[in-house]
Formats: structure tokens, C-alpha cells, sequence
């Protein structure tokens, strides 16, 4: 336990405390205090604050039990509760998913502790550097170890706190937007058979609490009704809120019932079995569901609630309500948009939501354009010769004038410049674009892209302006060059470092052992202005960045599949490469890494893995890609797929993967099939339980449930390793001879590992 002189004067701390408390109490706000000192003095500190306000509902950050939690459990699991203090240690590199995220659990009149040691201090990052001058922002309380307390008279910043809305908890009036929302509801679906709206809003404002006051309108009046969102615990507050307004009814786990009607919580993957049934569907968070998901519901649902949040941890619902709204307006042309602008637990010029917002750029727009500036985009002026599709790297002119110092080429009016991390550190107002113009194209995007932004020295940013205003930008990362022995250990799956998709992938996935000692530009996000797109802005971005980035061996990029995503990428000659064997969670599509050769070995790379991808691609479509869209399969392979039934040196090297590395079945699947056949021969040795997993899952495609149930096995994992061993015993017995060398290679460096 630190010593308790730490303070010299406590009743002067604890009076300093109590008088920011009783000032953000007063106006309903939210406070943040930094504590800065070696961790001593800060935790010293800490601890006076939480036992001078025993009273408070506290939330210390790796403290305790928390400390242990934050090992094994997410932070969102503490989300919807609510404290009166948050105390947060900033160490070099924190977590700023979780520092936003956690916020939002303090309410009105409540306080944000920072611990700011040292460490912060000294650090040479970027984005901890840009953090500290944020803290030193009017209306900030700081507490210093050896100095002076804060004098009572703090500064305030007219840009963070305006002092015309004092509203309490108890005026009531911030419920009028909720109710107005509430009525919307519950007039629109009396209208008509296909009610749909759109709810959008900050966090604070109770979109939850407004579906779930909807969903007890809707039972009284005799109506059942289903929930769904990312969880269980996601929709709790939809479930309390609706009991609330029903006294009478009961709190169930994942469910609400009043007299024969109920609210029930449904998880996502369960909401297609239950088409016949469900008439109304209220989707809380619905930014984190897939938007193929979504778009399957419009269609068999008659109406449907989404609710979104527009700025947050979680990633911006701008770019997600950019690309929902357009399949609304196709399947659902009469849908509505409602709002809530009012908070509901703290004021509505509350500091903190403002900082936050500021800090992390939650919400950071773009600019509108002006119908006559979009008018003179002459597409046709801007569109840049295409590159060829091939796998030649023998680039067409075109008609750029490179500056070399200045990296700004200028093409018809248009200028693109590229930029790295000390640029956008250095650059606010730079930073404040660029960042609004990704997170709206991408609504995955939280604070945690923007550490990466600032901090990734292997990376640029270029940026196409027309006119002088950003029409389109582009997030690129550096991979590979790892050592041979890295390398390898990608290769065999004992590692995988962060940072490298296109290296990692190529070398593990596509079972190119030499892949990740190579060099390439990965294409992380690319994004056009949303009343600009379609005008050819992206490929003159891209062509650019193609030439621009000549000392690469590839320039690639990997993303979720779609016919519209791939026919972009294609027109620009990127070549598929590899597809994705599961659904991501966030897209729900599968994804897809594509190539642009700009070396002799990039060309090589690109030509073996494409093979690879064309060979297996007709035994993946039998199982892990079974559900794939008919029109991207087109789009991945436009020509026929040879199908060569012969085991290749190369399918013979990815059998020794799977039998003595850790190869995936999905990814093993051709050359397992192939192999398969060997199983009827007279010299197998395999015993019969052998035979049986190797039959029904390789040659029948049966469930890894199915086969587990007709085997007597334990699970999955038992089933995976009797077919490695049977894999092992089919290659040392139908093997080649030169293959034992790699089959002791494999072992050897397994054992090493």
C-alpha cells in the first residue's frame, strides 16, 4: 500500500476534490481530472478520492479485480453500467478503445480521473504526444505531486462549454425527444404493414430506453415483439426500459412478459428461422451486424427498427447509415429517419462528451459540396489510362508530374500529395480531413485506427484535392521483409505478427514459404468523398499510388467480397488472389486479398497464388465456401477453373503442412481430396476409424458435427488430429521420395518452435 504521507496536505486535496465535484454536480456535467506524479503519488491520490467519496460508485481501472478481468474479458462487458468516478492509469500505448468506451459508463455531475506518470510523459508516440496536448485544453483540473493545488477560478473554453444550457436530471424536459421518437414508432407501424425506421443518435441520448418504452406501448396493445442486436447484453437496456413502462410485467432472462404477449431477445443467427413468425423487429446497435444480415431481414420482415449510434468507441454509424440508406431506399423506399439530440445522463453541453469527441475525432465530418462544384468534375478529364490486366509490371504513362520533394504529382487540375504519420501528428486541421473522410467510408473505424495512424511508421496517407478541397484518401501500410526465419515460422503457423495481412496471409494461407521475406503496400482503407464517388476519382488515386510505390515487390489490398467492391479493384488490375474460407464477423461477407504485381517477384507471387486459389476453388465450393454469391464466384475466376485431379509438388508440400505443422483443414482441402483417393488402395494401413473420418469429411463434405457423432469421438479437435495422423501415414506411404526431406525439415523446426 503506498505511504500515507504521500500527501502532505490531504484536507486540501479532498476540499479540491469536493469543489470539482460540486461544480460538475451543479450543472449536471462531467469532470475530468488529471492526476499527474510518478505512480506512487498518482495512485496515492487515487485512493483519497475514492475514500473520501465512499458514497460514489466507482470504477478503478486495473485495479483489483479488474486487473485480473482485463485479461480474459472485454471491456464492453462492464458497458451499461453506470459510475460516479472512473479512474484510468494512461500508460505509453493505452487503450483508447477502451478509455472512450468506459466513459460513457460516468453520468451526470461524475468524474474522470487520469493518471498521468512518467511514462506518458516520456513517450515518443505520436498519438500519446497529441493526447497530453489535449489534456492541456481550457477547463481540464489538474493536481500536481509537489505543487500547488488548482486555484478555484479554472479557466473555461467557450469552443468545449457554453453555459446557456444548464439542464438537471430532475427538469424532465430532456425527455421530450424521446417521446417524440417514441410516438414516431408507434404512429409509423399503426400506418402501414411495412413500417421502417432508421433511429440515429449519440451515446447518452437513450435510443435504447426509446425502443424499449416502444416495445411496452406495443404488448399492452396486445403485440409480441422481438429484439436483437450484437448480444444479450447489448439489448438489456431495451429489456429493463420496457418492463419499466409495464409495472406489471416481468423481467425475464432475455426476455420481457405482460400478460400472453412477450419481448423477446432473438440473437442474430437465429432471426432467419423465425421469419414466420416475427412481424416486428426492433435492432438495437444495428452498425455492429452485418449489413448483408440486415439487408436479408428488409425482405422477409414486414417492420423493422434499426438504431444506430452515429459517433462512438465502437466505430462511426455515419459510414454505416451511407451504405445501409442506399439498400433502404431500394427495398424500402418509405422508410423514416428519426433522431435524438437531447442527453439523457448528463447535460447537453457536457465537457467530456466534448473533449472525447474532440480528442479522438469521434466526430469528425466531412465537408459538403456545393452542387456546382460537384457539377464541374468532368469524369472524363480525370480518368487516368488504365493499367493493363496482366502481370506485366510495365506501367502506362499516365501524364503525371512527379515532384520528388514535394511527393505531390498534379494530373488535370487534380493534386495528390502522400503523407506520413509525423505529417498528420504536426498537421491538426490535416488529421481532422483526412480522418472524416475515412470514417465515413468505413464504419468499422474507432480510436484505436487513429493510434495506428499516428503511430505506424511503416505507412503513408495520399490524399487526391480538386480545386483545393480532399475529394478522396488513401490509408497505406508497409509489409513484409521479415527474416527467413520468421518467415518460416509463418509458413509452418507458430507465428504471426501484427501488421503484415498481405505478407502473413500469402505465406501461411497460400503456402508461399519465401512470401513474407518480400516487400509490400497494403492498401488499408481507400475513400471518395460520398458526392463524388463514381466519378473515377478512386482509380486516379490508385494509378497514382501504383506508380508512386515502384520499390514494392506488390501492391495489394484485402477487404470484404462483393461484386461491386471486386469490379473496382479488377478495372484497376488487382488480381484475386485468395479467398477468405469464413464470413467476417463485422461485414458478414467473406474476404478477398488481391494483388497488383509491380516486381518480376511480385509478378511470380501473384501468378502462383492465384493458381492456388483457381485449384482449390472447386473443392472449397463444396464446403467452406458452399454460400458464396454465384456473382462473385464469376467475378474471382473469369475464365473456366481447370480442375487438375493429380497432386502437384506443391499439393504435396501443403499435405506435409497440414499432417506436421498447423495448416487448416479449409485451406488443405484440394489437396486432401486428392489425396483421398489413395485411401481405397490395397497398401493403406489406415485403421477403420481412419478411414471413416477421412471418407465422410474429406470425400462427403459432412459436418465436423456429424462426423464427430458417427465416430464415438470427444469433439472436433479429436476428429482434426486423427485425420493428420492419417495424413501422415498416406505420405509415407504414396509420397514422393524427395518429400521426406521436407517432411524432417517440417518436424524439426516444429520441435524448435
Amino acid at each position: 500500500m503506498p505511504p500515507q504521507n504521500q500527501h502532505s496536505d490531504k484536507t486540501g486535496f479532498c476540499a479540491a476534490i469536493d469543489r470539482i465535484r460540486q461544480q460538475a454536480r451543479q450543472r449536471n456535467r462531467r469532470a475530468l481530472l488529471v492526476l499527474s506524479g510518478d505512480q506512487q503519488w498518482c495512485e496515492a491520490s487515487a485512493s483519497l478520492i475514492v475514500s473520501s467519496t465512499a458514497d460514489n460508485i466507482f470504477e478503478w481501472v486495473g485495479k483489483g479485480q479488474d486487473a485480473q478481468q482485463t485479461q480474459k474479458q472485454h471491456f464492453s462487458a462492464k458497458l451499461g453500467r453506470e459510475v460516479d468516478v472512473l479512474i484510468f492509469p494512461l500508460t505509453p500505448g493505452f487503450d483508447a478503445n477502451r478509455l472512450t468506451a468506459l466513459s460513457g459508463m460516468i453520468r451526470g455531475g461524475g468524474l474522470l480521473v487520469l493518471l498521468l506518470t512518467n511514462d506518458l510523459w516520456n513517450s515518443a508516440s505520436h498519438f500519446d504526444r497529441r493526447f497530453i496536448d489535449a489534456l492541456h485544453r481550457p477547463g481540464i483540473e489538474w493536481l500536481i505531486q509537489n505543487k500547488a493545488m488548482m486555484p478555484d477560478d479554472v479557466a473555461t473554453d467557450k469552443e468545449y462549454h457554453s453555459s446557456d444550457s444548464r439542464l438537471h436530471v430532475t427538469d424532465k424536459l430532456y425527455l421530450n425527444d424521446q417521446n417524440d421518437v417514441v410516438n414516431s414508432l408507434v404512429q409509423l407501424c399503426q400506418a402501414g404493414d411495412k413500417a421502417m425506421a432508421v433511429i440515429q443518435s449519440d451515446r447518452g441520448r437513450g435510443k435504447s430506453a426509446a425502443l424499449g418504452i416502444a416495445a411496452a406501448k406495443w404488448l399492452q396493445a396486445g403485440e409480441d415483439v422481438y429484439v436483437t442486436g450484437p448480444s444479450l447484453k447489448s439489448v438489456a437496456q431495451v429489456l429493463y426500459h420496457a418492463q419499466q413502462a409495464l409495472p406489471e410485467a416481468e423481467l425475464h432472462r432475455g426476455s420481457v412478459s405482460y400478460q400472453r404477449h412477450r419481448l423477446t431477445f432473438l440473437p442474430p443467427d437465429a432471426v432467419h428461422s423465425e421469419y414466420q413468425t416475427i412481424q416486428r423487429l426492433l435492432v438495437d446497435e444495428a452498425a455492429a451486424i452485418p449489413i448483408p444480415k440486415l439487408s436479408a431481414w428488409l425482405q422477409h420482415i414486414p417492420q423493422m427498427i434499426f438504431a444506430t449510434t452515429i459517433h462512438g468507441y465502437e466505430g462511426t454509424g455515419k459510414g454505416f447509415l451511407l451504405k445501409f440508406t442506399k439498400i433502404l431506399q431500394q427495398q424500402r423506399p418509405g422508410w423514416q429517419r428519426l433522431s435524438l439530440q437531447q442527453p439523457i445522463r448528463w447535460a447537453s453541453d457536457d465537457f467530456l462528451e466534448q473533449w472525447l469527441n474532440q480528442t479522438f475525432l469521434l466526430d469528425a465530418e466531412i465537408e459538403s459540396l456545393t452542387p456546382e462544384f460537384i457539377s464541374t468534375i468532368d469524369p472524363n478529364s480525370l480518368t487516368t489510362p488504365a493499367i493493363g490486366k496482366t502481370l506485366a509490371a510495365e506501367f502506362i504513362d499516365s501524364g503525371f508530374e512527379r515532384d520528388e520533394e514535394l511527393h505531390t504529382a498534379v494530373a488535370e487540375g487534380i493534386v495528390i500529395e502522400q503523407y506520413n504519420s509525423y505529417d498528420l501528428y504536426s498537421d491538426e486541421h490535416l488529421l481532422q480531413k483526412i480522418y472524416g473522410l475515412l470514417i465515413n467510408a468505413h464504419y468499422r473505424t474507432t480510436p484505436k485506427d487513429l493510434r495506428y495512424l499516428l503511430d505506424t511508421d511503416s505507412a503513408a496517407v495520399y490524399t487526391l484535392r480538386y480545386k483545393q478541397q480532399l475529394l478522396a484518401a488513401a490509408w497505406v501500410m508497409y509489409e513484409g521483409e521479415f527474416e527467413q526465419e520468421l518467415s518460416d515460422a509463418v509458413y509452418l503457423g507458430t507465428r504471426r505478427p501484427t501488421g503484415h495481412l498481405l505478407a502473413q496471409s500469402l505465406t501461411y494461407h497460400c503456402a508461399l514459404q519465401d512470401a513474407a521475406t518480400y516487400r509490400y503496400a497494403r492498401i488499408v482503407r481507400i475513400a471518395v468523398h460520398p458526392q463524388c464517388q463514381r466519378q473515377g476519382l478512386g482509380s486516379q488515386l490508385l494509378q497514382h499510388i501504383i506508380k508512386a510505390e515502384a520499390e514494392v515487390d506488390a501492391v495489394g489490398s484485402s477487404f470484404s467480397a462483393t461484386p461491386e467492391g471486386l469490379d473496382f479493384w479488377q478495372r484497376n488490375a488487382f488480381i484475386p488472389v485468395r479467398i477468405g474460407m469464413t464470413r467476417h464477423q463485422s461485414s458478414g461477407e467473406h474476404s478477398v486479398m488481391l494483388l497488383h504485381p509491380v516486381s518480376e517477384t511480385g509478378q511470380a507471387i501473384t501468378k502462383k497464388s492465384r493458381n492456388r486459389m483457381l485449384n482449390a476453388l472447386s473443392y472449397h465450393l463444396k464446403e467452406p465456401l458452399v454460400d458464396l454469391d454465384k456473382e462473385l464466384v464469376m467475378r474471382l475466376v473469369e475464365t473456366e477453373v481447370t480442375i487438375n485431379r493429380e497432386l502437384s509438388a506443391d499439393d504435396w508440400q501443403e499435405l506435409v503442412l497440414f499432417a506436421y505443422a498447423n495448416r487448416t483443414y479449409a485451406e488443405a482441402l484440394g489437396p486432401l481430396v486428392k489425396l483421398a483417393s489413395f485411401v481405397t488402395n490395397d497398401e493403406s494401413t489406415l485403421s477403420g476409424m481412419q478411414e471413416q473420418v477421412m471418407v465422410e469429411k474429406v470425400l462427403q463434405h459432412k459436418s465436423w458435427d456429424e462426423v464427430v457423432a458417427n465416430s464415438g469421438l470427444e469433439g472436433q479437435k479429436q476428429a482434426v488430429q486423427i485425420l493428420r495422423e492419417s495424413v501422415q501415414i498416406l505420405l509415407q506411404l504414396f509420397g514422393p521420395e524427395e518429400l521426406k526431406g521436407r517432411i524432417d525439415w517440417v518436424k524439426q523446426m516444429m520441435r524448435s518452435q
